[in-house]
């Protein structure tokens, strides 16, 4: 099998890879991280996408590397390749395929352990049961108008979605990060976001082991390729 993309936007030197590439099983991968690495990727080498998430927006000070990964996304779909993205990666998803406009500041920011509510049937979020609790951390959000939307929660219209029948995923919440890196995230989003009132000590306080949700979306997904 030819190996699966991950598009790393991490802006921090360890990246977001090394959360994917250890549940990834047997799948061998290819890691391009944008703005840093100097070769393109090329999508006729390659049997899926996924893009992590980033403290990178897709509508504020956008980065000139994002412009670079819109192309790599769509000429994914173009090939019929799988594609699951997570939070800034559900974003680019939405931005490279309905335009800037799809996605927005979120109209209330979310930090913390958050239960998400599946309100669709759909064969990526299979397993999970009617809700589950997970990690969030977003500023912005993928309006739902246009899509299919697999979840939400209390605050979010659009915490996961489909585009149409395609094989193309993209979910808002953290499932992936570990418990120690929801901590500093949220620590680091207290300090950089003061008008939030973020108590990260109440926020951790609430924390939840979420990688066996984790696993089981990455083998529904795997099932794709």
């Amino acid at each position: 099998m030819k190996p699966l993309l991950i598009l790393d936007c991490y802006l921090d030197p360890q990246g977001g890879a090394r959360n994917f590439v250890p549940v990834l099983q047997a799948v061998t991968t290819q890691v391009w991280r944008p703005g840093r690495d100097r070769f393109a990727p090329d999508p006729d080498s390659v049997c899926g996408l996924v893009i992590t998430g980033s403290a990178a927006s897709v509508i504020v000070e956008v980065p000139d590397w994002v412009e670079p990964v819109l192309q790599v996304v769509r000429s994914c779909a173009d090939r019929e390749l799988p594609i699951l993205g997570v939070c800034f990666g559900q974003q680019v998803i939405a931005r490279a395929f309905l335009g800037p406009d799809a996605v927005g500041p979120a109209r209330t920011p979310e930090v913390g352990f958050f239960d998400i509510d599946v309100i669709g049937e759909d064969p990526l979020l299979a397993g999970l049961g009617p809700s589950f609790r997970v990690f969030v951390s977003h500023l912005e959000e993928v309006r739902p108008d246009g899509l299919k939307v697999l979840a939400r929660t209390e605050t979010c219209a659009n915490h996961a979605f489909r585009l149409g029948d395609r094989p193309i995923w993209g979910v808002q919440f953290h499932a992936e990060m570990s418990r120690e890196e929801a901590r500093q995230t949220t620590y680091s989003k207290a300090e950089a976001h003061p008008e939030l009132g973020l108590d990260p000590a109440r926020v951790i306080a609430t924390a939840v082991d979420t990688q066996g949700i984790f696993r089981r979306i990455v083998e529904n997904f795997l099932a794709y390729l």
